[in-house]
């Protein structure tokens, strides 16, 4: 008889039970995605890093960039990396490298873009868009590329000598090199992201 209603017993609680079961797994599981679910649109878990260190990993992208387009001659107007908030999550941060490539003609200019752009496969980078200026022949005249494994993406526009339109006389190529999305440790928080 006893058993009959410890059997009972149990039989009544067991839908308890499971539901108990079911809402401590959901929990559980909300819990871990949660920690490791991306930020907000960027599809991948954002790293923890601090500014001064990816700063300096934008800036050895930038120099593998200027190797790979190989203009002898050429001068580079530099800026230093900036930090910036990601467009996805303004919680994370980026960093940003822009800077110029001069003092050449705009052929070696074109030479150095087609160069860069046959290099970007060999240092992993894949490329996205190109954009070619009409006539005789095709002239290399943009190129945008993104490297999955860092999350690295690349801008690079050649300007002919435009003095015309703008006053300017100088063809250059214009690069923009922007990292992926990081998160900063507690005892790093930037102070400034512009």
């Amino acid at each position: 008889m006893l058993r009959v209603f410890a059997a009972r017993v149990l039989e009544a609680r067991r839908p308890r039970m499971y539901a108990v079961a079911a809402v401590a797994a959901l929990a559980a599981t909300a819990a871990l995605t949660w920690y490791v679910r991306p930020a907000s649109g960027l599809g991948y878990p954002p790293p923890v890093l601090d500014p001064p260190t990816a700063k300096t990993g934008t800036g050895s992208v930038s120099t593998e960039i200027l190797d790979a387009l190989d203009v002898p001659g050429s001068r580079a107007a530099e800026t230093l990396p900036g930090l910036a908030s990601c467009p996805e999550d303004h919680h994370l941060f980026r960093v940003v490298h822009r800077w110029t490539l001069y003092g050449v003609e705009t052929d070696r200019l074109e030479a150095g873009l087609r160069r860069l752009r046959a290099a970007l496969p060999a240092l992993h980078w894949k490329t996205t868009g190109t954009g070619t200026a009409r006539g005789r022949r095709p002239v290399p005249r943009a190129l945008t590329a993104e490297r999955e494994t860092d999350h690295f993406s690349l801008t690079a526009q050649l300007l002919p000598d435009t003095a015309a339109a703008t006053h300017t006389s100088t063809p250059r190529i214009r690069v923009s090199i922007a990292s992926g999305c990081y998160r900063t440790p507690a005892s790093a928080r930037p102070t400034q992201v512009s």
